[in-house]
């Protein structure tokens, strides 16, 4: 595919739709990264929760 420069683009809508896709998912994908990372630093707050417990309770 060929870049042709100095012309005007024959598909306005179609990459404006791209864009707003891109953005959309861009948004998308970063809510599940911190989601993610929000569910990891649970887990790891009950691990040590639990490991206190139980270290605690086995004086």
């Amino acid at each position: 595919m060929q870049r042709m420069q100095g012309y005007a683009s024959q598909n306005i809508r179609e990459l404006e739709s791209g864009s707003q896709y891109h953005q959309k998912h861009g948004k998308t994908w970063l809510r599940s990264v911190w989601g993610q990372r929000l569910a990891y630093g649970l887990l790891f707050v009950f691990v040590a929760f639990v490991t206190f417990q139980f270290l605690m309770s086995t004086r």
